[in-house]
């Protein structure tokens, strides 16, 4: 499942305009697991944001 720690690379990436070696890969795979954990029972409110993740981790 380690392809599961690159989605928030590629969102951070996209969406922050940062390069994506300068991002910390900690805080990553610590983003990435709280999306995992939220996205699997999530509020109506986080819908949108579990399908985006969703597909960021497919297309890995």
């Amino acid at each position: 499942m380690a392809h599961r720690f690159f989605a928030p690379l590629l969102l951070g990436g996209l969406f922050l305009g940062m390069p994506i070696a300068g991002l910390p890969m900690g805080e990553l795979q610590a983003l990435n697991a709280e999306l995992g954990r939220l996205c699997r029972r999530p509020p109506r409110e986080a819908l949108t944001v579990c399908r985006l993740h969703a597909r960021l981790v497919r297309a890995l």
